[in-house]
């Protein structure tokens, strides 16, 4: 398994809509709280919450240089300029495969990333994904294996990716690696 995978940034995870936000900021190179959720369908509390969360992980910062002051436009810091390609990508191809619901929850490309490599148990997977519990294991290896993501080999009750799934590996490569400051 590629290191770069073991830990997929559960802080990037951690809202759902982490993601599409700093995919949709980095293709308009900014946006206001309107346009985000006339381009992302998000509710108001959602946005306002997952947008303060990025401010604190320093991803986003609002940019009230022009304009109505109260309507600030939300752009990426260097660091979210850094990933903002690696969502992108992740972001396209989550929606060309039609999985967003399941894809953005919290643990599902945690778990990706970690069968990622070689067949895995569930027991490997939970120490893997320390904090996981066990049921948020097991709820999102279902939903995974459901929107075909996953597979589970019924013989050696091992989990390994489906192809749908090996299409998420490299913008999620890309993303560790920006994250972690690893690549410009």
């Amino acid at each position: 398994m590629e290191e770069s995978l073991r830990n997929v940034p559960i802080a990037l995870v951690q809202h759902r809509w982490c993601i599409p936000i700093l995919a949709e900021t980095h293709r308009l190179g900014g946006a206001r709280f309107a346009a985000y959720r006339g381009h992302l369908g998000i509710s108001r509390d959602a946005l306002t919450s997952t947008l303060s969360y990025l401010m604190e992980l320093g991803l986003l910062e609002r940019n009230s240089g022009y304009g109505h002051p109260l309507r600030p436009e939300y752009v990426a810091t260097r660091h979210g300029s850094m990933i903002g390609p690696a969502c992108v990508d992740l972001d396209d191809r989550i929606r060309h495969l039609g999985v967003e619901a399941i894809a953005l929850r919290k643990w599902s490309l945690p778990v990706v990333g970690a069968v990622h490599g070689r067949q895995s148990s569930f027991a490997l997977l939970r120490r893997r994904l320390r904090p996981i519990t066990p049921r948020a294991l097991s709820k999102s290896l279902v939903d995974l294996g459901a929107a075909a993501l996953i597979r589970r080999d019924g013989e050696t009750a091992h989990y390994a990716l489906a192809p749908n799934g090996t299409i998420l590996i490299p913008p999620l490569m890309d993303l560790c690696a920006r994250f972690s400051g690893d690549q410009a």
